[in-house]
This record gives structure tokens, sequence and C-alpha cells, in this order.
């Protein structure tokens, strides 16, 4: 289990009261203001290129994850996810899956 110190929420939605009263109590804490909600992600883009490069910002945490649900298209056009959204990369998944038809050129 993580232990989250701060929360910070990202995107325009989060500045809606209700959303904010959601993540207030399923943290168990406020989240940070003074940071702006439509400027998180490219700090987090940044935070996560200074770590690349080697360069350890600060004393902070962080750990890449997938934003969307990736997955692939099975019969009837109907999508199989694989790996949900949110999970830490990298990551392994393992589903069996048969082609409805296999095309050759």
């Amino acid at each position: 289990m993580r232990i989250s110190h701060k929360v910070i929420l990202s995107g325009g939605s989060t500045r809606i009261p209700y959303i904010q009263h959601i993540l207030r109590g399923y943290f168990g804490k406020e989240a940070l203001r003074s940071v702006n909600p439509e400027d998180v992600n490219a700090y987090g883009a940044a935070l996560l290129a200074s770590i690349l490069t080697g360069e350890e910002p600060m004393e902070c945490s962080f750990g890449p994850i997938t934003a969307l649900t990736l997955g692939v298209e099975s019969k009837g056009g109907v999508f199989a996810s694989i790996i949900p959204r949110h999970s830490i990369t990298p990551t392994i998944r393992r589903k069996m899956s048969v082609p409805e038809r296999i095309i050759s050129t």
C-alpha cells in the first residue's frame, strides 16, 4: 500500500466542488491549491524527464502509469482489455486470444 503525503488534482474538472469533496473523502486530506490543475500534466512530464535523465528531483517519488486501458479488438469488434488504466509500468499481463481470421500478405 502506498501512502500519499500530498494530493494534487489534474485537469479542469477537478475544480468542481463535488469532485473535490469526493477526493477529500477518498484520500482523507485536502488537495494542494498552490498548483494549477491545468498545469499539473506539464509538471509531471518535466518530473519524469528529470528522473529519466538521472537527475532525481527533490524528495519526490514518481511512478509512470498507463493513462488508458490497453487491449485488442476481438470477435465482433468488442474491445478486450489486457492492461487496465493506471497500471504501473513496466507491467506484464497475459491473456489468451485467438484471431477470428488470419490476414497475411
